[in-house]
């Protein structure tokens, strides 16, 4: 069995360049191409991407997806069903 660990404090809970540097640095080290990162919230996107470009986060993610402002895809199960398509991801 083949496990990869990561560590919380300063890696996965830094909201900047941590996690994204990180996971970069790993796939690298383990010869895999880094895929395209996407933003999956159920925030409204308008409002979602607002929140990424105030924190200066766009240049870590390929794109943002969220809830449209009458709901369309505020469940996260509806949303995962459209970005996967969208970006020609497997389940």
């Amino acid at each position: 069995m083949t496990a990869y660990l990561f560590d919380l404090d300063g890696t996965l809970t830094d909201p900047r360049e941590g996690i994204t540097r990180s996971i970069a640095y790993a796939l690298e080290r383990m010869g895999i191409a880094p895929p395209p990162l996407v933003v999956a919230t159920s925030k409204p996107v308008v409002y979602a991407r607002r929140i990424v470009e105030h924190f200066a986060l766009g240049v870590h993610f390929a794109e943002v997806h969220g809830c449209e402002l009458d709901g369309t895809r505020e469940d996260k199960r509806d949303l995962i069903a459209h970005i996967l398509p969208h970006h020609q991801l497997d389940a």
